[in-house]
């Protein structure tokens, strides 16, 4: 490797970390206290085989990620559960992850395109919540590992070197996350775009390389199947998110909302503002009209790039079919991260060399305003961090004197970034402060910023209604009610249309668990005791009167 391409490989390395520097400086958020849990438990390594990602043993569910487990309890051994070197790691992960997709397009189509696909992959505001935040290093590890899996089947080194290779990086990139079950089909397509043979023409030209893609595709699957079946067997399911709704109208939607999510920046709030809609459809007709314009230009192997880039990023979907992308908050963004991979192999093949000629004004203009929009994602995690941890400390603080805190409504993410799950905040204040307290959260919400006494909540005969101003509202699934809760349920007020999934009014009713109980709220910036003082016989047993809006 020449001194010339060290320093562009280094350049693209430092652009990425850069990118997504401020979430170094971030705390821990949401599953990151779950994740403290698994790797602080850690026995061995045949342990980490033989459980699911949370550390639970006999057929509990969940996901089955050995390999991410062992990277996490590797940083907690060397660190201690310390976020700066979490974040310098996931910094470093995907630094690296943009130096091989780099490397895997330059083989594609050359250096050049190489380096675009490079900086849009690095500059993607989409990483976000795969970069910033610990948990989210599941997508970024899975990437990194599948990734020379991928780039060895395009060497000049003898077939069984390549298979192998092959076949060994595929099972252990399997062990990382679900993800990486895609990997046959992502091998047969990189393997096809690559086999281009301009020396035939037609059907033949297009077929051309099926027979080697075959032969990726099936080594690689060979090496995903055992991993199944030892998902199979350790945790007793496929492995899902448990509350996932399931169907064909489920799979359609989560399809709509990854695609619009794919092609806008995470700062456009498409469902509060479906104008805004408008986006997403001017980039797939920007996208139809260079891929015409290749194919009008005989621009043949561009065009089978692009089309291989299209066709990843459908495929990585598949694992992640029913698991839409919260287009209010960001949540579930990170199902984006292995698809992105294909977008920058798209990119590069219809960004091509004359385009840059003539339009570099305006891929400087592109270059900068990803560079800024990353910048804007990966901040937002600071102070949602603090967030985070002050109202670990405010529960605790809530809880002193009694056996229970009731939580009526919980920032989930303060902006683009994730703060609180209603178990996150129950093993953060186990963990940290009292084992025997009990913490019930009940609604969730949604802050835009971080303001006193906007959210005020009032008690009838048997529930608390809450009500909020547009800095902080409730958050609601949009197309169904809200997961039964036994231990504290919220729903809409009665007549209330379900919206957009952001509603300002929220009806709680909340269940004691033990005689001495305290209710708090949060206000919009910290938690505020409810109401008065509260016991089990003011909530009363009787039916929920209709609330009037």
């Amino acid at each position: 490797m020449s001194r010339r391409t060290l320093i562009l490989v280094g350049g693209l390395g430092l652009l990425a970390a850069l990118a997504f520097l401020p979430a170094a400086f971030s705390a821990m958020h949401a599953d990151d206290w779950v994740l403290r849990r698994t790797v602080s438990s850690f026995d061995s390594i045949a342990w980490a085989f033989t459980r699911n990602d949370l550390g639970q043993a006999n057929d509990a569910g969940h996901f089955y990620r050995p390999a991410w487990v062992l990277y996490n309890v590797g940083i907690y051994e060397a660190f201690g559960f310390n976020p700066a070197a979490y974040h310098a790691f996931s910094l470093v992960l995907y630094a690296v992850t943009t130096v091989g997709i780099w490397a895997l397009i330059r083989k594609l189509l050359g250096p050049v395109p190489a380096v675009i696909g490079a900086v849009g992959f690095a500059l993607y505001p989409r990483h976000g919540e795969s970069v910033s935040w610990i948990s989210g290093n599941t997508d970024l590890l899975a990437t990194a590992l599948l990734l020379p899996a991928l780039l060895v089947l395009l060497t000049r080194w003898p077939a069984w070197a390549r298979l192998s290779l092959a076949f060994g990086l595929g099972a252990i990139a399997a062990l990382g996350k679900e993800s990486s079950y895609a990997l046959p089909a992502l091998a047969a397509v990189v393997v096809w775009a690559y086999m281009d043979d301009p020396a035939l023409a037609g059907f033949r030209r297009f077929f051309a390389g099926a027979r080697e893609a075959s032969i990726a595709a099936l080594v690689t699957l060979a090496a995903v199947v055992p991993v199944f079946f030892a998902r199979q067997a350790v945790i007793g399911t496929a492995g899902s998110y448990e509350t996932t709704p399931e169907g064909a109208g489920r799979i359609l939607t989560a399809l709509a909302s990854q695609l619009v999510a794919a092609t806008t920046p995470p700062q456009l709030e498409v469902l509060r503002h479906p104008w805004l809609a408008i986006v997403p459809v001017l980039v797939v007709v920007v996208i139809v009209w260079q891929l015409v314009s290749l194919a009008k230009r005989d621009e043949y192997k561009r065009l089978r790039v692009a089309i291989a880039g299209f066709a990843w990023f459908f495929l990585s979907l598949v694992p992640a079919a029913r698991l839409a992308v919260d287009l209010n908050t960001t949540n579930g963004e990170r199902f984006l991260y292995l698809g992105s991979v294909g977008l920058a192999i798209a990119l590069a093949a219809l960004v091509g060399p004359e385009l840059l000629a003539w339009r570099r004004p305006a891929a400087a203009v592109a270059v900068l305003a990803g560079l800024a929009l990353s910048l804007w994602s990966a901040s937002n995690w600071i102070p949602a961090g603090d967030l985070a941890q002050r109202l670990v400390d405010e529960t605790a603080e809530a809880g002193e004197d009694v056996g229970q805190v009731v939580l009526l409504s919980v920032p989930e993410n303060l902006r683009t970034a994730h703060v609180h799950l209603g178990f996150s905040l129950r093993f953060a204040v186990e963990d940290e402060h009292r084992p025997d307290l009990h913490v019930t959260v009940c609604a969730p919400m949604q802050a835009r910023s971080l303001d006193d006494g906007v959210v005020v909540f009032t008690q009838t005969p048997d529930a608390f209604v809450g009500v909020s101003g547009p800095q902080a509202q409730f958050d609601f699934p949009v197309r169904r009610a809200p997961d039964e809760r036994p231990a504290c349920s919220f729903a809409r007020p009665d007549g209330a249309a379900s919206g957009d999934g952001i509603e300002h009014e929220v009806v709680v009713r909340p269940v004691p668990l033990v005689p001495e109980w305290a209710l708090v709220y949060f206000d919009g910036r910290k938690l505020v005791p409810c109401c008065g003082a509260a016991s089990e016989s003011e909530l009363g047993g009787g039916t929920a009167p209709r609330i009037q809006t």
